[in-house]
């Protein structure tokens, strides 16, 4: 049994936490004892103390993973209870069969009290929240459903703390956007990843935590998606046991909900270069752009596979000068010809690759033909298989 009590807020240097203990009657992989999400203490009253619904998303992964019933001593919103009893809880064990359905329990039922004014939405500065922001705040026409809040969200941050130090460096870079939008920014702190550290198999429950974390002023928060509707049909399978928001995202959040908050999956009507071509023009966009999944920077490499895979549309619309500011375009153009010609190997075998692949065809960018393609990557092929080996 996994037992979650004593709910409270302790501050922390700067930071004030949302905290509960956490015991076991099994061992785990970590060495916690207390489960926690964090602001800064000038937002500590953002904090939802009522309830545990926060304590129920996360830990609810990881009780399944270790197979073991979850206990919350304290109350829950019902719909959200109901909803991951009864349908939460399959939709996890379809995608792994490292989960197993479990029993949760709770010390009853209630809703969190508060203003529930925000609509929020995280930012990274990608090409899939910022086509959030744009389509919800610079586009929306339905007041109610328009962004008035941003959240950069540390939820997939193990114990290293050179990580950590870098998440506070992009909040200074995130507050940035923030501010030209003219949008209030709140940077958000955790210790969920700590538990399991599964990467992108469990990561997203952390964010979600965060966000009941502060249900007590929010009551829209915007989950950007990965994969189109079209995409995470064809593909999901492809994100089994590796991916969860490429997997279930649509079909998933919308049961993650109470009587005061909703998170909206939110991109599934979009490929991502049709995200990226929906921002290209956006000044906000060509100054603060951010792909890149190199790990100890806060610029865009321009030569790992998030940022060619975004280079290259834009390429293909003509706009790559307009990006100069936040891309090497130069240094993209040097390697260009080795991303295309792995764009043409991987196009049907990769969900982005295929993406791109398409885009550029209907744009009528020339791509090198498969033979010269396959000869160019093979050698690099066939060094990685033989390290592998």
């Amino acid at each position: 049994m996994i037992d979650i009590s004593n709910l409270r807020t302790e501050i922390h240097g700067e930071w004030t936490r949302l905290t509960a203990d956490i015991v076991s009657d099994f061992p785990r992989k970590d060495c916690e004892d207390t489960i926690w999400v964090a602001v800064k203490n000038e937002n500590a009253d953002m904090l939802t103390t009522d309830v545990y619904n926060m304590f129920l998303l996360f830990p609810l992964y990881m009780a399944m993973y270790y197979k073991s019933d979850l206990h919350l001593h304290g109350k829950v919103s019902e719909t959200l209870y109901y909803n991951a009893v009864n349908y939460l809880q399959p939709i996890m064990c379809s995608f792994s069969d490292d989960l197993k359905k479990i029993n949760i329990i709770v010390d009853g039922f209630g809703e969190a009290e508060g203003s529930h004014h925000l609509v929020g939405t995280g930012i990274s500065g990608g090409v899939d929240c910022l086509s959030t922001i744009y389509t919800h705040y610079e586009q929306e026409q339905q007041e109610d459903a328009k962004i008035n809040a941003l959240f950069m969200t540390n939820f997939a941050c193990d114990s290293d703390i050179t990580k950590r130090d870098l998440f506070y460096a992009r909040c200074e870079d995130m507050r940035k956007i923030a501010d030209a939008l003219q949008l209030p920014f709140y940077a958000v702190d955790c210790n969920l990843d700590y538990f399991l550290q599964l990467g992108d198999r469990c990561s997203y429950f952390c964010l979600y935590s965060c966000a009941f974390a502060l249900e007590k002023v929010l009551k829209k928060y915007y989950i950007s998606s990965s994969l189109s509707y079209a995409e995470i049909l064809q593909w999901n399978k492809n994100s089994r046991n590796k991916d969860w928001s490429e997997y279930a995202d649509p079909y998933a959040i919308p049961l993650m909900k109470s009587l005061n908050l909703e998170l909206i999956s939110d991109g599934c009507q979009y490929t991502r270069t049709e995200k990226t071509e929906l921002i290209s023009d956006w000044n906000i966009a060509q100054k603060y752009l951010y792909v890149c999944s190199g790990k100890k920077s806060v610029v865009n490499c321009c030569e790992c596979i998030k940022c060619r895979r975004t280079l290259l549309p834009l390429e293909a619309m003509g706009k790559l000068d307009a990006f100069s500011g936040v891309f090497n375009i130069e240094k993209y153009k040097k390697r260009s010809f080795e991303y295309k010609c792995w764009l043409v190997v991987a196009n049907k075998r990769e969900v982005f690759a295929t993406d791109n692949y398409q885009y550029c065809k209907r744009h009528g960018m020339k791509l090198p033909s498969w033979i010269v393609a396959r000869l160019y990557t093979l050698p690099k092929t066939m060094r990685f298989r033989l390290q592998k080996h």
